[in-house]
This record gives C-alpha cells, sequence and structure tokens, in this order.
C-alpha cells in the first residue's frame, strides 16, 4: 500500500427507510360462488352421465332383444242379444215325408188319406155346435195336395191373390183367400190362407182356416217356419199315380162341383201331369177324361206299376157300386228324378 494516500475510514451508507405502507384490507369474495360451481358441475356430469348411460342402453337392448312380432289388434265387436226360439218347447210331429212343430196345449189330428191337422180345445168346441153337412173346422192343416176343400181360384163365393214365399228354402206360392161364403158357421167365411210348394215331384200344402182369431196366424206363421221336408228316396210310379187319383177324385166332390178343367187347374198336379196331357184332358168333351166316367166312383186303389227302365205303366181300379170295376191304363215317364204321368187311357171306351 502508497504511504503518502491516507486511508479514511468507510462510513456506512445509511438507505433511506420509505414509511410503512398500511396493509389494505383483503375485499372477501362470497362464500357461495364455489359451492354453486360444485352444484353446477355435478348436475351436469349427472345430465351427461344419465345421457350416456340412455344411450348405451338402448344400443345394448337392440343388440340382445330380436325384432318384436307384430301383433294384431282384434277390436271387440258389441255381443250381440241372443234371439230366443218361441218354438223351442213346442211339440214335433215327425211324419215320413216331412215334420213340423206345433204348440204344447194344440194336439195332431190324422184326416186320411193325406191331410194332417193341428187344432185345439177352442176348434173342438165350435165343431160340435156345427150341424148337418158342414165341415169341421181345423185351424191349420199341412196336405201333400193343396187341401180337400179349399179352391185356390177366383169364384163367385171368393177372390184368391198369390205372391212368392219360401218353405224349408224351397220356392212356394202363398195364396190368400178372402171368401163371402157362409154356409156352415162364421168359422166358413172370411179370409184364409194357403201356402204350396212342391218337393220331390209331389205338392204340399199349409192350409189357414178362415177365421177372426188372430192367434192362429201367429201359430201358423211359426209352424210353417219349422216345416222341414224328410229325405226321402225316389216315389214310386204307383204312388205317384194313386196320389194324383185321389187329389182328383176328391176336388171332384166339392160342393158346387168344379168343372174337369178348375181340378186340373189347381196347382197340386203341376209336379204329377206332364203340360201336353194336361191341355189334351180340358179339350176332352163328355165324360170325365180321368175318371173315365160321368159319375164320381165310390173307390179308388191302384195295382203295382210295371216299370221298364225310365217308363212305368199303371193300372187304377175305380170301384161301383152299380157297375163294379172300372180299370184305367196311366203310363208314367221318369223325368228329372220324378214319375209323371204321360197318358191316360180309358179300357171300357
Amino acid at each position: 500500500m502508497d504511504p503518502n494516500i491516507s486511508v479514511q475510514p468507510t462510513q456506512p451508507v445509511t438507505q433511506p427507510i420509505a414509511p410503512p405502507v398500511p396493509e389494505q384490507p383483503a375485499q372477501s369474495k362470497p362464500k357461495f360462488s364455489k359451492w354453486i360451481i360444485a352444484v353446477v358441475v355435478v348436475l351436469l356430469l349427472l345430465i351427461v352421465g344419465g345421457v350416456s348411460a340412455y344411450v348405451l342402453n338402448k344400443v345394448s337392448v337392440k343388440k340382445v332383444l330380436p325384432s318384436p312380432t307384430p301383433v294384431a289388434i282384434v277390436s271387440q265387436m258389441p255381443t250381440a242379444t241372443p234371439i230366443l226360439d218361441p218354438t223351442a218347447n213346442w211339440k214335433a210331429y215327425t211324419g215320413t215325408e216331412y215334420s213340423f212343430k206345433y204348440p204344447l196345449d194344440w194336439k195332431i189330428v190324422t184326416i186320411p188319406p193325406f191331410q194332417v191337422a193341428i187344432t185345439n180345445t177352442e176348434a173342438e168346441a165350435l165343431n160340435q155346435k156345427q150341424t148337418g153337412d158342414c165341415r169341421s173346422f181345423y185351424p191349420i192343416t199341412v196336405s201333400d195336395t193343396t187341401g180337400v176343400g179349399y179352391r185356390l181360384d177366383n169364384t163367385s163365393t171368393q177372390t184368391v191373390t198369390s205372391s212368392p214365399t219360401m218353405v224349408s228354402e224351397i220356392n212356394a206360392t202363398l195364396y190368400d183367400v178372402d171368401s163371402t161364403l157362409k154356409a156352415c158357421g162364421d168359422w166358413n167365411t172370411g179370409k184364409s190362407e194357403t201356402i204350396a210348394v212342391n218337393n220331390n215331384g209331389k205338392r204340399y200344402s199349409f192350409i189357414l182356416g178362415p177365421s177372426d182369431n188372430t192367434t192362429y196366424k201367429q201359430v201358423f206363421d211359426k209352424v210353417v217356419a219349422t216345416f222341414k221336408f224328410a229325405e226321402t228316396p225316389l216315389e214310386k210310379p204307383e204312388k205317384a199315380t194313386e196320389d194324383f187319383y185321389k187329389a182328383y177324385w176328391y176336388c171332384m166332390q166339392d160342393n158346387p162341383k168344379p168343372s174337369i178343367e178348375q181340378c186340373l187347374n189347381q196347382a197340386d198336379f203341376a209336379p204329377v201331369l206332364t203340360s201336353d196331357l194336361k191341355e189334351k184332358l180340358q179339350t176332352v168333351i163328355g165324360a170325365d177324361p180321368v175318371l173315365c166316367a160321368q159319375n164320381i166312383p165310390d173307390s179308388i186303389n191302384t195295382d203295382t206299376a210295371v216299370i221298364d227302365n225310365n217308363t212305368a205303366k199303371v193300372t187304377v181300379h175305380t170301384a161301383y157300386a152299380s157297375s163294379g170295376d172300372n180299370p184305367i191304363s196311366v203310363d208314367l215317364t221318369k223325368q228329372n228324378n220324378n214319375w209323371q204321368i204321360t197318358s191316360i187311357t180309358c179300357n171300357n171306351h
């Protein structure tokens, strides 16, 4: 060190001290701001999680479950009210050719040779009051011809109108008869009905007797509604011949006596006679071309038919007390599974 240089003692440098700055109080933030944020975050997480779970579930269901089978929706129809059968407890009549039902308090009366009557106590009491040659009254009659004594043509004492109807699902004809005849009591006048139907080559009829009793009409309609034909084989030619002759025989005994044309024009004989024979018989002058006589025989019967394939021959015997047997030859042909009369030969001519 240079001795000529004097060293001054070093004085410490004093830094000016700044006055203390007073502490500013810290501004307090709302205490709930963190909670709001937390709640919002949680809600967002829940929403995101729920949506993700729903989407994942839908995807997994589509992968696992098969496609649903379409189910037909059946609409329920309103239940129909059952219709009670008014004839459910009626009695039943069953014959060889047909059957029907009738009320419990009515009864069957068989009228030979081809009628079945349905009557009740009221009609029976009425018949007991009839006198002389008055015919018995039956409210309802079922017959295999148009019926004895019930004419179906216009006369001076009755007017007849016809209209189509059905019987046992077969076309039929309804005849309304308005009569002014009053020969055997009140029952023998007024309006009556006859329904005629063809089946298996024969004519069947349902007859509502003339009466003001409306109950008879109601029962009549129900009897016809329950009527059914039996399934019968082809009728024998002698039976077809006998039915025709006895129906014609009864018709000619009516009073006043009808003409040959009137009896042949009865609808009963349409299935039995061929149209050509019917036309021919109506032009014959003189003796009755069917009975082969001027008078009405006392009885009629037939022999067994002689059959040759689709043709047959039957001998009819008309008996008279004064002159004995009068044989008649009848020829028949089988047409449409029915026997029809094609010719009548009077052997006494």
